[in-house]
């Protein structure tokens, strides 16, 4: 009986693991050609400078190919990099970076299948359809960028399979303090390495260990979570304490996701998983039928119940913190798999301890059967994209004709790392690249020339002015920041902020950017290979280092970010260059421009001569705490997000070195790592148990179900208070009521949910669509006076995407209301401050 146990369990594993293997098809795996496919192109740039400078620059590297530099991986997740770098140490870059993407998902329903059987209590069948149940999430195809599913990792997201991984082994760690072992060196480390996988993964798994006070031995459970928790934070200090310093520099990236259908939230994969789980539910509530489940698999049911009620909960009410809400929903989906599974697997072996029919146990086994073959058929018919996706990304770029064209170009784009940087237009054809985002890997292939664009826009001080910029030479921009929407085609415009962010070239596609720049007096066309062309700015006057052009002052930090994108919008048509972080007595020197000698631009350190000292001196990187000057002088940061430098002395030398609060955080983590080995050694010395399960003063005691169930109980109560009032609060619920109004043209109604959550919103630029929206529907009502106070609000109020159209808008009503002399000045500002804007145009077709 035992071998057959061993070879089921072998069989098991081999179908757990062959199957998401089986899927992506390893010949594409281990042919050794870069991969494409969504946020993937991009992120193979990023890897691949990694593996090259880690061992020299550490952890948390400046990059100033991309975004006018900004700081890698001080807010973006290192632990599947550290992988890849690991892996390239024997296997070729591409192999390293494909296997280790697809590494977590692979082993995920692998490790929910033995865990299942090991640390809960449940029997192989439970623990297989436990399995199976995970293998159906991660084939689902309902949607490509949430996260956790194959399709998500193929598009990009592999970090978030990381932390869905160790977010479950840290889940262990919680169910096994329920049962009453406190394993609370194994849980920091789990959790730390949580944190350095996803963030969404940290912030689930760490509030849901708070279940534990709500379930008995509360003084144990506070003062186990005290440790586990503590030491999570000190193990992360030395990368986490440098995040949260600099996160006043970040962008957020907030955007609620609204929903048209109840069954996006439903894979079609899933259904058999949610259907067999909500039928054995019900036998589960029957008192009769739990007296049969052992208490190691009621307490994991009993967790991770709580953990899927708190990934509900942020769902609901993320996006009133900054964060995105959608992100939480892949966890609703894999814990409920999970629990349908385990529930369903429970009445089936209840069912044979309780029929008295003589074969019932052959007869449930043999349901059990057909349930698997079942799934294994449904999995086949409802897995349709993955495979070709792989096959797509996969093959790289040199199966792509299209890239192929693009190469003919590099010598004319290449460059090196000082020089100017490259600007391209965003266009969805590009997708024959193999992916839209490919050309932000282009430095790679440029000699690392510089780009403006790349993919960790949260990290990027510069990126609402490069999406700006963007948006001002395609056709089509990507707008991918939320709270800082992006402009239309304005060519002259563009040129100068090309020349304002030290970009001197456009790669350019589309038929209508194309011909605007061939009417335009401020370009010339230096290369062409249909169907890309290069443009030069002819006029390009920036210096990497420069004098400011125009006076400086003083800015208060507070909403700095929208002020500085404002700045850069209105550029040139501003009279000052705001500096943000200076102390008001500072008093910046007027002075000729300087002359910059001596120029040496390098990854991290720059050093030149000026002959200005004691003057301002911009920088055209972007701002970070961690440049700093080695000799005298004093740094802050100036609009859009530049390095302002005033030097002391002739000579200047900025190095990228760590802060105080980084310093004191790498203490802190190699502490933290010395404390578990003096911990280990001396336990082991001692022998004594590396578990608190039998130290004395945790005095462990397994709660009752009755426990359990009561603290679950009151869990339910409180998170479900919190739903309620983030759902009847949430400010996007009107939003998306009124948006339904209007599509049904009752304008009053819709009015009337836009003027409820006026200003309520998570951002300017958000209340600004908001309060444009209630205008426009008093409009449409016939309110014509509500509708005029409402446009002119925004006008007053904010300077954002809606503000041309408001003006159009209400120098119209004003017209049609005989107020003349008001409609003249709102369309002369409309005319000076957008001229060739669509609304400008139509004044001029009139």
């Amino acid at each position: 009986m035992r071998s057959l146990h061993y070879w089921l369990n072998i069989l098991a594993i081999l179908i757990l693991l062959y199957t998401p293997i089986a899927v992506i098809n390893p010949y594409w795996l281990n042919l050794n050609r870069l991969p494409t496919g969504g946020d993937t192109a991009s992120h193979v740039f990023y890897a691949f400078q990694f593996c090259q400078y880690f061992p020299q620059q550490g952890l948390t590297q400046w990059l100033p190919e991309v975004f006018g530099g900004f700081p890698f991986l001080s807010y973006y997740f290192p632990l599947p990099f550290i992988i890849i770098f690991l892996l390239n140490q024997w296997l070729p870059f591409a192999l390293a970076f494909k296997w280790t993407v697809f590494s977590a998902a692979i082993i995920l329903p692998v490790t929910v299948y033995g865990f299942s059987i090991r640390y809960f209590g449940y029997n192989r069948l439970t623990s297989f359809f436990a399995g199976i149940s995970v293998l159906a999430f991660l084939l689902h195809e309902q949607n490509s960028i949430w996260g956790g599913n194959l399709l998500s990792i193929l598009a990009g997201e592999f970090s978030y399979s990381y932390g869905m991984l160790f977010a479950f082994l840290t889940l262990t760690i919680w169910i096994k303090a329920l049962q009453g072992q406190y394993f609370w060196i194994l849980g920091g480390l789990l959790e730390a390495l949580t944190g350095f996988a996803h963030g969404y993964a940290l912030l689930l798994i760490g509030f849901s260990s708070f279940f534990l006070l709500f379930c008995g031995n509360f003084k144990a459970s506070l003062r186990y979570l005290a440790l586990v928790h503590g030491l999570a934070f000190c193990l992360l200090a030395g990368w986490l304490w440098p995040m949260l310093e600099m996160h006043s520099l970040t962008i957020p990236n907030d955007g609620t996701y609204i929903s048209k259908n109840w069954l996006d939230y439903l894979p079609q994969s899933l259904y058999p998983v949610f259907a067999v789980g909500i039928g054995s539910a019900v036998f589960y509530c029957f008192p009769a039928m739990r007296k049969y489940w052992s208490k190691s698999s009621h307490s994991a049911l009993a967790f991770v119940s709580a953990t899927l009620l708190l990934a509900i909960t942020f769902w609901v009410s993320a996006n009133r913190v900054g964060l995105a809400d959608i992100r939480f929903f892949p966890y609703v989906w894999l814990l409920a798999s999970i629990l349908s599974a385990w529930v369903f697997g429970e009445t089936l072996k209840i069912a044979c301890l309780c029929l008295p029919y003589r074969y019932a146990h052959k007869l449930i086994h043999s349901l059990a059967a057909c349930c698997i073959l079942f799934m294994g058929f449904w999995l086949y018919h409802t897995t349709h994209q993955a495979s070709h996706w792989s096959a797509w990304n996969h093959s790289g770029y040199e199966d792509k004709p299209t890239w192929q064209v693009l190469k003919s170009l590099f010598p004319v784009l290449s460059g090196q790392l000082d020089s100017p940087r490259l600007v391209f237009e965003h266009a969805p054809v590009n997708n024959d690249l193999g992916s839209t985002r490919a050309l932000e890997a282009l430095p790679m292939f440029l000699n690392q020339r510089p780009v403006l664009e790349g993919l960790y826009m949260e990290s990027a001080i510069l990126g609402p002015a490069i999406y700006h910029l963007q948006s001002e030479v395609s056709q089509y921009p990507s707008s991918p920041l939320v709270r800082f929407p992006s402009a239309s085609m304005d060519i002259p415009k563009a040129a100068v902020h090309m020349d304002l962010l030290h970009a001197n070239e456009l790669l350019i596609r589309s038929d209508k950017a194309n011909a605007a720049l061939e009417n335009s007096p401020l370009f010339q066309k230096t290369a062409t290979a249909q169907p890309f062309s290069v443009y030069r700015l002819k006029n390009f006057t920036s210096q990497l280092i420069q004098s400011p052009s125009l006076p400086l002052r003083h800015f208060n930090e507070n909403n700095w970010k929208e002020h500085a994108f404002n700045w850069f919008k209105r550029y040139p048509n501003v009279n000052v260059w705001p500096v943000y972080n200076a102390p008001e007595q500072i008093i910046f020197k007027k002075s000729k421009p300087a002359n910059i000698q001596q120029l040496n631009f390098e990854r991290e350190k720059i050093t030149f001569t000026t002959d200005q000292p004691g003057t301002a001196h911009i920088v055209k990187i972007a701002y970070h705490p961690r440049w700093q000057l080695t000799s005298k002088g004093a740094i802050y940061m100036a609009a859009p997000g530049y390095l302002l430098v005033v030097p002391e002395t002739t000579h200047v030398e900025l190095v990228y070195a760590t802060t105080l609060i980084g310093q004191l955080g790498q203490i802190t983590s190699l502490l933290a790592v010395c404390t578990i080995v003096f911990y280990l050694l001396y336990n082991i010395k001692k022998r004594r148990p590396i578990s608190t399960e039998k130290n004395r003063s945790f005095r462990p005691q397994l709660p009752l179900p009755s426990s359990i169930s009561s603290g679950l109980l009151i869990w339910f109560c409180l998170l479900t208070g919190i739903n309620v009032d983030a759902y009847y609060h949430d400010p996007e619920r009107y939003y998306r009521s009124g948006w339904k109004a209007m599509n049904q043209q009752d304008y009053k109604t819709a009015a009337d949910d836009f003027d409820h959550i006026e200003g309520q919103r998570n951002s300017p630029a958000t209340q600004e669509e908001a309060l444009f929206w209630a205008a426009k529907a008093h409009e449409l009502n016939g309110d014509r006076a509500t509708s005029k106070h409402r446009y002119q609000k925004l006008i007053d109020h904010y300077n954002g995407y809606w503000l041309p159209e408001s003006l159009y808008t209400l120098a119209r009503l004003h017209r049609m209301d005989k107020q003349d002399e008001m409609a003249s000045s709102l369309e002369l500002r409309l005319r000076s401050r957008y001229p060739n804007h669509a609304f400008t145009q139509q004044l001029k077709n009139k």
